[in-house]
């Protein structure tokens, strides 16, 4: 679902968190397509990826990401946290519980039976504007477990072609 999560992180593992009672704005306040000057950026990823400091952070998450390219802005952010143990299933479920009362049921939610195996839940309608979807999955990685929660902008098409570049040409 997000291939550029993928490419920078490998496999993507565990998330879990205690839910706080209400984000304080869609996407930890990182608005679509903003230029990567409106955030305060820690440090750059080869370009198009920026650790960041968001204006509205969740207690759950220790790190922020956005992808970015200066014709399109920011397309894509995402949170995560590592954890050691594995996070329980009740502490992921309330990350989700709190996703569903914000936005409704998920899209896609393979349920309990999958959480050994990475769970993902998905959300694709009933989004703010600007957002075309909410991803929220774990697995398991050589630094422990590491749970991701991304918005993917309405602009994600526009910037993944940007970064692209000439790499797209003839395909």
């Amino acid at each position: 679902m997000i291939p550029i999560i993928a490419a920078r992180v490998g496999l993507i593992a565990v998330a879990a968190c205690v839910a706080s009672p209400a984000f304080a704005g869609p996407a930890f306040g990182v608005k679509p397509g903003a230029p990567i000057s409106s955030v305060k950026v820690l440090s750059s990823l080869s370009g198009r990826y920026f650790d960041i400091a968001p204006p509205s952070p969740n207690k759950a998450f220790s790190r922020y990401t956005v992808v970015a390219t200066k014709e399109t802005g920011i397309c894509q952010v995402w949170a995560e946290t590592t954890y050691k143990p594995a996070p329980d299933r009740v502490a992921f479920g309330k990350l989700h519980s709190t996703l569903v009362t914000l936005y409704g049921p998920a899209s896609s939610y393979p349920g309990e039976a999958y959480y050994e195996a990475g769970m993902d839940a998905g959300w694709s309608s009933k989004l703010p504007p600007g957002i075309k979807a909410i991803d929220l999955y774990h697995s398991k990685s050589d630094q422990g477990y590491l749970v991701v929660l991304a918005y993917t902008f309405t602009n994600y098409r526009a910037c993944r072609l940007k970064g692209l570049g000439a790499a797209r040409d003839g395909l």
